[in-house]
């Protein structure tokens, strides 16, 4: 289903960058464990972006509560594919 994540960071393709991805992933791991939290590469960047969100609604009130921590800077919407928890 398309839907909304917040990305937290966005890197280059050097090994640096995906160190720093999977670092933004366990702070947030840390700060919001009920969060979903996805790493990966998609050229030519790497990417740590956070929720599921069906709404802009949604994606927005996780963007100010990640932002509101001070830690994450580079805090932006995007759209993507999601994934749906069965109920």
């Amino acid at each position: 289903m398309r839907g909304f994540r917040v990305q937290v960071y966005a890197g280059n393709n050097s090994r640096q960058a995906r160190s720093e991805a999977h670092n933004v992933e366990l702070k947030v791991k840390e700060e919001f464990p009920d969060m979903p939290v996805y790493t990966y590469f998609q050229p030519p960047r790497w990417l740590c972006r956070v929720g599921d969100y069906k709404t802009m609604e949604e994606a927005h009130s996780a963007m100010r509560t990640l932002k509101a921590t001070g830690i994450f800077k580079e805090v932006s919407i995007v759209r993507e594919q999601i994934n749906i928890p069965i109920e």
